[in-house]
């Protein structure tokens, strides 16, 4: 070891070191060749210190340069800070080069525990960063456009990192998320161009929209099993077929659920087939035998199922209504089929929804408003789905029976439905209103019910609801929105092949 290095190193306190190396010039060649023997010898061995000394030692040295005095790690007077509620948030830095963040400062000894908004943002001469254990939170664009970035060590004590936190880092190539994560913001990460590794913790149950688009060059992701509600829009999986490739392949599942749950009953009424009539926006259209719901699906069913399904490795949203007995809304078409799933396992039928390119069936997260073709129907399943369109048109005309009523078994949609003018602003609690021809109930209005077809890159909703008006709630009227979307007159109902 150089002598000089040694006399300082054993002459300074352990907590000075870093500010020493940078007031005794000491350059990269001299801290290359300090090893990790040299640092036990001299007694550097606790607090963390050792560790991240080596850390920040073990960054390449330019061999162009090898002689040129460039400091690894900054003064704690580079930084600027600020204290509350006994902790430190990191507001600025002054430094540059290879840069640790100290655990605490000399002059106020309070713990290090958040990097705040925009602290070192736009920073170019910042090449890498060691945050030290005890940071919780990096906060909202902290490391935005720090363009020569190359490495970022994070401890596991940090559980949120911000909306564009490490945006437009362009020469980082990789980063761990230790399993104390639990949120990562909205286009966290986009732009980082060279980004090619992430490793995603199970910890981690929200990931922000666009959190990693533009990283195009991301060719290995991992997602874990144990997270359940990651969206693709959170990546740009178009361009990475990779990246699109674990995506799909972590939304769907091959493991058979085994916590056991109460049956959840749905009344479902069986249809004889037949063909759509003239004046059908699906004319001619033939219906094979299947059966569908009585009701819409009301809350209290929803709950059963999601509380099995959450249990079992599925990812639902909660739903919303006005009531246990009334219909459950807020729920997206990716919701709808994914709780079909479920319930079929429940009842230990074959689930009918897998993803594309992928076996097993469709379990968690969703594909964005354009990507819902990549949920697939399989075929010879037994289980529950949404209905086609032309299935739910051909029940609430009334099958067989029908009695060409412009709405679900009346021309009064008084009597058969809820909507715009008798509502009071709410759905109602299932089966209030007089049944059609078939025995369902509330077919017309109460809810827009979500149907398998697909229209361009929407999905179909038939049936209008609360708010509608009253041309909306006709038997042959039709609409669509995207998949993802959650509306609180949205709902759905449940049918099955024969």
């Amino acid at each position: 070891m150089d002598k000089k290095l040694k006399s300082i190193l054993k002459k300074e306190k352990l907590e000075h070191l870093l500010s020493v190396f940078v007031d005794q010039g000491i350059t990269d060649s001299i801290l290359g060749d300090l090893s990790d023997g040299d640092l036990r010898d001299l007694g550097i061995d606790k607090l963390g210190e050792r560790k991240r000394l080596l850390t920040a030692f073990s960054a390449p040295s330019d061999s162009t340069s090898a002689e040129k005095k460039r400091p690894l790690v900054s003064r704690q007077e580079d930084f600027s800070y600020e204290a509350a509620n006994g902790e430190i948030t990191i507001t600025g830095f002054r430094g540059k080069g290879f840069v640790v963040i100290p655990e605490t400062f000399d002059d106020l000894p309070l713990p290090v525990r958040h990097i705040g908004d925009g602290a070192f943002k736009d920073h170019g001469g910042l090449l890498s960063i060691v945050i030290p254990d005890g940071v919780t939170s990096i906060g909202d664009s902290a490391f935005s456009g720090c363009s020569s970035l190359t490495s970022v060590t994070l401890p596991n004590s940090i559980v949120s990192i911000g909306h564009f936190a490490f945006s437009g880092c362009s020469s980082l190539t990789s980063i761990a998320l230790p399993n104390s994560v639990v949120s990562i913001g909205d286009s966290a990460f986009s732009g980082c161009s060279s980004l090619t590794s992430v490793t995603l913790p199970s910890s981690a149950v929200s990931i922000g929209d666009s959190a990693f688009s533009g990283c195009q060059c991301l060719a290995s992701l991992t997602i874990s099993d144990s997270a359940w509600n990651y969206s693709s829009i959170a990546f740009d999986e178009y361009n990475c077929p990779a990246v699109q490739n674990a995506y799909l392949a972590w939304a769907c599942s091959r493991k058979v659920g085994t916590k056991v749950a109460a049956k959840s009953v749905v009344a479902m009424v069986k249809v004889e087939g037949g063909t759509l009539p003239q004046g059908s926006e699906v004319a001619g259209t033939k219906v094979a035998r299947f059966e569908i719901g009585k009701f819409a699906v009301t809350m209290q069913e929803w709950k059963g199922v999601r509380s099995w399904a959450m249990a079992n490795g599925f990812g639902l949203e909660v739903g919303e209504s006005w009531g246990d007995k009334h219909p459950v809304t807020c729920v997206s078409w990716y919701d709808c089929v994914k709780w079909c799933n479920a319930k079929s396992l429940m009842e230990k039928l074959e689930p009918v929804y897998g993803v594309k390119g992928h076996d097993g069936y469709f379990c968690r997260g969703e594909f964005g408003n354009d990507g819902s073709e990549n949920v697939v129907l399989k075929p010879q399943s037994t289980g529950y789905r949404l209905p086609t369109e032309a299935e739910w048109e051909w029940a609430a005309r009334g099958g067989r029976n029908k009695q060409g009523h412009t709405f679900a078994g009346s021309n009064n949609l008084n009597i058969v439905g809820w909507y715009s003018e008798n509502s009071a602003g709410t759905t109602h609690a299932v089966g209030e209103k007089i049944a059609n021809e078939l025995g369902l109930r509330d077919i017309s209005g109460n809810v827009w019910e979500w149907c398998c077809d697909l229209n361009e890159s929407n999905r179909l909703l038939r049936g209008g609801s609360w708010s509608s008006p009253q041309h909306a709630c006709a038997v042959g009227f039709r609409s669509r929105s995207n998949p993802g979307e959650r509306i609180y007159y949205f709902g759905f109902r449940l049918a099955r092949s024969l």
